[in-house]
């Protein structure tokens, strides 16, 4: 059975469909190769249009169909593969299925698993062809039709992979192996001998410029050493020893430019290389400029069959850590461990016939007893490799497949598959071992270990600890942290912040795990963005029908279709402080635990703070193309997000852009500042006119500059396409020759400073004006693109299909461009130099004086300001005369004088089209190389390279730390984590992960402990400062100041609540003296405005030490928690309180 014939991935846009069965016209093909380009454009930018098309061309093979195999099926779609093959062998749908299998449910148990699935895994990707393989069993003569095969069901060290490894090594086939099963995972690679990884790690080659050459006698040659630092703005240049560079645009030493061969590298420093082993000395002298780029080197890998590795490691010949990707520094003996542990367990289940038993001591005994045998027979001979604790762990709970693992491993493994048929990226080479024992509840970790020799299962009994399945969708989790556990998951409110590439991951986790499915449980995912064709790649839960529909919402109904239980509350809010009136205190009070989906450092810096403000948990995570990391914030215990210093977002100095540009962002960072200025912030000023002319007049009526831009949209406005294509054409003499000559006179090409140097020289490139040309393509669609945005101010359509065809009609339309630019009068350059830097005067007997400006008399800059006057005021005429036109007749704002503004869209084909050609010819006036609109496009709209692979693995992390986090209870660890010490202790049970799937590197670390340094070290940053209007004595606001005040020794500056501020050390007296007088509570529940009065209210407070002679700053308090009971609430009072509540909560929703 196979799927409608799909669209093979073409990156030429014009390329037709060679397996389409019916023949298309040239409109539909384009368009939809156009969908498929936008489908795969953040992938793209990760993995480049090479590899991209190199996907394409794989037959690939999947072995298994379980909650692994359809992991990774479904990732080789979303990510283009263009033909995948599943092969299932007729497995049965058991329950323990239902935990790890997105497309399987109740109704599926007892039916073939491939069967059940095969049409959802259609839906994912209609531009690829799936297939499942009809056959009794896998012959060499069917694994031959394949150049990628995977297996995923079965334990790699058993004979039957070892069998299909032989076949694919002796064959050339690319062979990866996966397999997991409770808390243990294992992954095997061989890309065969001779393989060629073309780009080690994927990252993009270093750049930039060369400011300098330095020659120095090294070894009896001349050898040069470049210098990249750019004065305005110093960049390293990234490069590291033994890499290549090759160099371009470099005057005098032209010999370097654009060699066949590149020239390696010794990194003298951060702004320095040497070029190794070159004799420079017969070549010219370096004058200005010049660019260097990295050149990425093959590698040649030998792989090793299955076979033969497994005989390699028994005979000692790997070193235990290079033999496995290591993933805990704290645990480097683990993979070694892990690898025996699966060998005991492949004989294990050759005697049995199946898995181990889940909590059978008899069984794990068994497991540790085969492990010990086997490595008494190898050379190794090492029994520490025999861990009985943790090999228990595993025996006990290998019930069946868990979703984080099946996630994480496949996302992984499918990754491998990228590079086995690209080389790009590096392999993992060749082994990967990965468990997460510390995801098992303490409470069985520690019987376990108190117990090892002893039957666990009546342990578990005494602790009501119920293992047994109960044939619904959750046994693999009942079977291994317990029923209680599993119903205590069910019961959580969780809040997931965002439902892009890391939301839908996380919602179809949740979804298999139950988070939030039970009586009690809520899921509350928010995101206000909608569903874009650019998405579809890797964020899993959307198809093409949902484009323009909202994340939030799609995304919810697919998990709850994967989960009908889910309790899930879909909203299309951003999270901030405009919103918290939705998300209010009592929204966040409710939560169990919060989510980060997030790509933007603000959004998670204030989620971080209400997480703070209201001790919650938080589970942070991120990606950027093949990198993701992972954060577990626990309230009491670890530091906050916000503890981290994350870098300052990358801005370019203003006179770099404008005047100095040497780098193709410098470019395209002035080609948005034109478009913002010319499309959105100059019309924003006339829309500002346009409604009140008065208040414009008042704020603005002086400003020469904003006049006369309000007036070109105003009173010169253009009535025809013709016109707008006229305005744009003078916009290019005046961006392209006028302004560069204006430079030019104020810094000629010979121009030196004050210093005699050269200013023209090192990053400064002197720049040189442009002359129109209607042969230039560029030059015609900086004119036709500025004239298509410039008549959509102002609602002029153009002619036909010039804007929904814009592409087609500029190629077939150039002659109506050139004969209406040919009439277009060009206005005539008057000198108008520009101001001079203050460092950059010269003395007037330096070379190249003559062409220095003069300098104006007193008379001349009356002349210029009474010009300036009279044009001002001539502007001012102008402009009340619209007004009054527009007083007399209001409807002339929808007609005579309609005007809207334009924001730059990044995915707006025209827009990218304008802002290249404009930061092209920027760049050729600076003989900058340039670039083409989808480079263009990535630096302009900060595009964030992403992959489904990345995602979907740092997301199963997660997971497998939220199982952990559940297991906590936080009013317990606030009593008994006192000491760092103590936290330190505690914390080596989670981890933060970090990974680079590309290279490959996964590494886990323990989160870091919070510590007292809030406040002069009073506080860490989860603590509460607890104030009771009875017990302390404090009704009135000074009252509560004061107390602060005496507490910690500082001077309050400001409290508030709610966002109302209720004292700041800058109100008049009078008010301070009679806000500070005021009982507490009262005025809290004035601004609470509820018919109920509230009786807790948390505060917020800065404050600063007026004492500190090193530290003035600003400091915030922890939450003020003020209570105004009478005599206050004991902790007993305030559980009943509370257990009421929840009591008449539950009664309402059963109400309803």
């Amino acid at each position: 059975m196979i799927s409608s014939k799909p669209l093979s991935f073409v990156i030429n846009s014009s390329a037709s469909d060679e397996n389409s069965e019916e023949k298309n016209t040239t409109t539909s093909a384009t368009s939809e190769n156009e969908m498929e380009r936008k489908r795969y454009d953040r992938q793209m930018r990760a993995i480049g249009k090479e590899a991209m098309t190199q996907i394409g061309s794989a037959r690939i093979l999947v072995i298994g169909c379980g909650g692994l195999g359809v992991e990774i099926v479904k990732n080789l779609m979303l990510m283009g593969f263009k033909s995948i093959t599943v092969f299932d062998n007729k497995k049965i749908v058991s329950y323990l299925d239902l935990n790890s299998h997105f497309y399987l449910n109740e109704d599926h148990v007892g039916l073939n698993r491939l069967d059940s699935v095969i049409d959802s895994l259609y839906e994912l990707n209609p531009y690829c062809k799936l297939e499942k393989l009809e056959a009794e069993t896998l012959t060499e003569d069917i694994i031959k039709k394949f150049n990628i095969v995977i297996s995923s069901d079965e334990l790699i060290v058993s004979d039957y992979v070892i069998n299909i490894s032989e076949i694919c090594h002796t064959n050339g086939i690319k062979f990866i192996a996966g397999y997991t099963i409770g808390l243990f995972s294992s992954s095997f690679v061989d890309f065969g001998e001779g393989f060629v990884v073309k780009d080690a790690d994927g990252e993009a080659p270093s750049h930039g410029i060369v400011s300098g050459i330095e020659i120095v006698q090294k070894d009896g040659i001349s050898v040069a050493i470049i210098n990249t630092k750019d004065e305005t703005q110093p960049e390293p240049h990234n490069l590291s020893n033994d890499d290549y560079v090759k160099f371009h645009s470099i005057e005098g030493m032209v010999q370097l430019n654009n060699t066949e061969k590149p020239f390696q590298v010794k990194v003298v420093d951060v702004y320095r290389f040497e070029l190794i082993g070159l004799d420079v000395s017969e070549f010219g002298s370096y004058t200005q400029g010049g660019y260097f780029r990295q050149v990425k080197q093959e590698k040649v890998l030998d792989f090793k069959s299955l076979k033969q590795s497994l005989v390699d490691i028994d005979a000692g010949l790997f070193d235990d850590i290079s033999a496995f990707l290591l993933y805990n520094f704290a645990k480097m003996d683990y993979p070694i461990k892990l690898h025996y542990y699966s060998l005991a367990l492949n004989r294990f289940i050759s005697q049995k016939g199946r898995l181990p038993q889940n909590y059978n001591t008899e069984e794990a005994k068994e497991i540790i007893s085969i492990a010990s045998n086997i490595l008494e027979s190898t050379e190794r001979k090492a029994p520490y490799f025999v861990d009985e604790i943790l090999f228990s762990l595993l025996s006990y709970t290998m019930s069946g497949p868990l979703n984080p693992m099946c996630t994480m491993l496949g996302g992984l493994l499918a990754q491998e598959a990228q590079k086995a048929c690209t080389g790009k990226f590096s392999p993992l080479f060749q082994w990967c071992y990965l468990e997460s024992v510390n995801s098992i509840p303490d409470i069985i970790t520690n019987a376990i270990k108190e117990n090892v020799n002893a039957d666990i299962r009546p342990t578990l009994s005494k602790l009501n600890i119920d293992v047994e399945p109960k044939n619904n969708r959750y046994d693999a989790q009942n079977m291994i942290f317990g029923a209680d556990f599993q119903q205590h998951l069910t019961n959580q409110k969780v809040f997931l912040v965002g439902a892009g590439a890391l939301g839908c991951e996380y919602l179809k986790n949740f979804a298999m795990i139950g988070l939030g499915s039970g009586p009690r449980g809520t899921l509350s995912v928010t995101d206000m963005d909608s569903i874009e064709v650019s998405n579809l790649s890797r964020q899993f839960l959307f198809r093409e029908e949902h484009v323009g529909k909202m994340k939030s919402e799609c995304a919810a109904k697919a998990a709850q279709k994967m989960n009908p239980s889910l309790n899930i509350r879909a909203m299309a809010d951003r999270v901030g402080k405009e919103t918290e009136n939705v998300f209010d205190s009592s929204f966040w009070g409710e939560l169990d635990l919060v989510v980060n989906a997030l790509d933007n450092l603000e959004a998670r810096l204030y989620v971080d703070s209400k997480c703070v403000y209201n001790q919650k948990p938080l589970l942070e995570s991120g990606t950027l193309g093949a990198k993701a990391n992972s954060e577990v914030i626990l309230p009491f215990v670890t530091n906050n997000y916000g503890k981290h210093k994350d870098p300052p977002q990358k801005q370019f100095p203003e006179c770099t852009i404008h005047r100095y540009p040497n780098m193709i962002q410098h470019t395209i960072s002035w080609a948005k500042a034109f478009f913002q200025s010319s499309f959105t912030k100059s019309v924003e000023e006339a829309k500002l006119f346009l409604k009140s002319p008065q208040a414009f007049f008042e704020e603005k009526g002086n400003n020469m500059v904003t006049l006369d831009s309000v007036t070109m949209y105003l009173c010169q406005r253009p009535q025809s396409f013709e016109d707008c294509l006229s305005w744009s054409v003078i916009r290019f003499e005046e961006l392209y020759n006028h302004s560069i000559k204006n430079i030019l006179l104020t810094y000629p090409e010979a121009f030196t400073t004050s210093s005699g140097a050269r200013f023209w020289s090192g990053s400064k490139k002197c720049p040189k004006p442009i002359e129109f040309s209607v042969e230039d393509e560029t030059h015609l669609k900086f004119v036709f693109y500025g004239a298509l945005l410039y008549a959509s101010l102002f609602n002029i359509e153009g002619p036909a299909d010039c804007r929904s065809n814009h592409a087609k009609f500029f190629e077939a339309n150039k002659q109506y461009l050139i004969d209406v630019v040919s009439r277009t009068v060009i206005p005539k350059y008057i000198p108008n130099p520009i101001s001079r830097d203050d460092d950059d005067a010269k003395d007037s007997s330096k070379e190249g004086s003559s062409e220095k400006p003069k300098e104006l008399s007193e008379e001349e800059i009356e002349r210029q300001q009474r010009q300036m006057n009279e044009y001002t005021t001539k502007l001012r005429n102008d402009l009340t005369t619209v007004a009054e036109k527009i007083d007399s007749d209001r409807a002339l704002l929808e007609t005579a004088f309609f005007l809207t503004d334009i924001d730059f869209e990044k995915d707006d084909d025209m827009h990218m089209e304008f802002i290249t050609s404009a930061s092209n010819l920027r760049a050729r006036c600076y003989n900058i190389p340039e670039i083409d609109v989808y480079e263009t496009k990535g630096i302009a709209g900060s595009i964030i390279p992403a992959m489904i692979t990345t995602t979907a693995l740092i997301t199963g992390l997660v997971v497998l730390e939220l199982y952990k986090v559940l297991d906590l209870n936080f009013n317990e660890l606030k009593e008994k984590l006192k000491t760092e010490g103590d936290k330190e202790k505690f914390l080596e049970r989670f981890s933060n992960s970090y990974v680079n799937i590309g290279i490959p590197f996964i590494t886990q670390s323990e989160p870091v402990p919070c510590k007292k340094d809030v406040a002069n070290g009073l506080y860490d940053i989860w603590e509460t400062i607890n104030i009771s209007k009875t017990k302390d004595n404090v009704g009135t606001l000074g009252e509560l100041i004061e107390h602060i005040q005496s507490t910690t020794k500082l001077t309050v500056t400001s409290v508030t609540y709610e966002g109302a501020i209720l004292y700041t050390c800058f109100m008049a007296d009078e008010t301070k003296e009679k806000r500070m007088a005021r009982p507490l509570d009262q005025l809290l529940n004035a601004i609470f405005k509820s018919e109920k009065s509230k009786t807790v209210f948390n505060l917020g407070v800065l404050a600063m030490d007026l004492n500190s002679t090193t530290n003035s700053d600003i400091v915030t308090l922890p939450t003020v928690v003020y209570s105004a009971e009478k005599g206050g609430l004991s902790e007993e009072e305030k559980k009943k309180l509370l257990l009421e509540k929840k009591k008449q909560l539950l009664k309402q929703k059963q109400q309803k």
